[in-house]
């Protein structure tokens, strides 16, 4: 009989990145930056609407992105999809 060690009964749970510690819960201001980019299509009009530099807007994109581990939209030279 082959008889299995306890490791091989169990599954690798993967936490989201965002479980992990040291990351940031997801916090508001980057939803509604989120949000704007989404319904205005840039980051620029998205940065404005929220009262924010298109820098500062564009890194709280990044934030979110590497607290979900995946990217949300897709940049393009004229906007994002």
């Amino acid at each position: 009989t082959h008889l299995r060690s306890a490791t091989e009964d169990k599954a690798e749970i993967v936490k989201p990145k965002w479980l992990e510690p040291g990351i940031p819960l997801l916090d508001m201001p980057c939803l509604r930056t989120f949000m704007a980019v989404a319904q205005y299509g840039t980051i620029t009009a998205a940065a404005e609407v929220v009262a924010l530099s298109q820098s500062a807007a564009s890194l709280q994109l990044q934030r979110l992105e590497e607290a979900l581990g995946t990217p949300l939209f897709h940049r393009q030279a004229r906007g994002t999809r």
